[in-house]
């Protein structure tokens, strides 16, 4: 993800923290001599962290390089694209079986073919009726 799509995104988060930050600041400013030392001390580190999360895409937008390093798509595609044939080509040569060496995923197609109430006489139960 580049820089400008990754300051969109977190500027997501950035709008309402803004706003909780004015509201935090109002409150201050009008209500701080009546509110409790604890109560004080919330809504300071609530401001911090809603200020910290209002500023943080413009910390992106300033301070991200804009390109990551090494990254390059044509090569993301050809390991992803390896991996997936690799996958392909083990299950193959594994002949078709799972690789946990479990019975989870190699039932036999007849198992639940041949099922019937009627065969059960020791359950409890009476699907018939």
């Amino acid at each position: 993800m580049g820089k400008i799509p990754l300051f969109f995104v977190s500027l997501v988060a950035s709008i309402p923290g803004g706003y909780l930050s004015y509201v935090l600041v109002m409150v201050f400013l009008d209500r701080a001599e009546k509110m409790s030392t604890a109560f004080q001390v919330i809504a300071g580190v609530t401001l911090a962290f809603s200020a910290l999360v209002t500023v943080i895409p413009f910390f992106i937008l300033i301070f991200t390089p804009k390109k990551a390093p090494g990254f390059d798509p044509d090569a993301e595609g050809a390991v992803l694209a390896a991996v997936g044939a690799g996958a392909a080509v083990g299950a193959v040569a594994a002949g078709g079986a799972d690789d946990f060496g479990d019975s989870f995923d190699d039932a036999d197609d007849d198992d639940l073919d041949d099922f019937d109430d009627e065969d059960d006489e020791d359950d409890d139960f009476d699907f018939d009726s």
